[in-house]
Formats: structure tokens, sequence, C-alpha cells
């Protein structure tokens, strides 16, 4: 129990960075949706990994 608390909490602090960072005014134009989707795609592919190794 206490790694899936560890794995969604560092999961959830990568996903909001990767937010943070496409939505600042200094990032491309665009290109937000991108970053955000890939990101939740490969924070997916992590955590149903780690899944599988409990």
């Amino acid at each position: 129990m206490l790694s899936a608390l560890i794995t969604e909490v560092v999961m959830t602090m990568m996903f909001l960075v990767i937010i943070l960072g496409a939505t600042d005014k200094r990032a491309p134009t665009g290109f937000a949706p991108i970053a955000i989707g890939l990101g939740l795609t490969l924070i997916h592919l992590i955590s149903i990994r780690l899944q599988t190794l409990q």
C-alpha cells in the first residue's frame, strides 16, 4: 500500500510539472495538449508496469 501511495504522489507531481511547464507563458503556443497527453500516457505506462511488479 505504501508503494502505491508513493507512486501516486510522484506521478501526480510529475504530471503537474508537465502541465505547469506546458502552459507557461514562455512555452511555445499550441504544444500544451501534445505535451500533456504524452505525459499522461507515459504516467499510465509506468504505473501499469509498477502494478504488475507487485
